[in-house]
């Protein structure tokens, strides 16, 4: 999985929360027979335009990666609300230009 983090966010702290992230989710018993083992991340994998990308790993049961990687997300997500770490999105600056209103 690649996932995304604003350039301001500390990439350690964040490594270090999904990994705890992905412990907490293999610990469960459902989880615990669809993962092989814990799921790691690898560190930043590209720091691109507008986000740092930090790549996880999970090994799965077969057929069963889009499961565990949907709840994993999920999971992921709610944790960055909680711990108000940023996720990226496009910023658009729009400069329009014409006459000036002389009403």
């Amino acid at each position: 999985m690649d996932i995304g983090v604003t350039y301001q966010e500390d990439v350690d702290r964040v490594i270090k929360i999904l990994n705890h992230a992905g412990k907490e989710m293999r610990r469960e018993e459902k989880y615990k027979e669809l993962m092989i083992e814990d799921p790691i991340v690898l560190g930043v994998d590209d720091l691109a335009e507008s986000k740092i990308i930090i790549k996880m790993l999970a090994k799965t049961q077969p057929q069963k990666q889009w499961e565990v990687a949907r709840e994993l997300r999920k999971r992921i997500k709610y944790t960055f609300d909680k711990e108000r770490i940023e996720t990226p999105f496009p910023h658009r600056i729009i400069i329009t230009q014409g006459k000036e209103d002389k009403g």
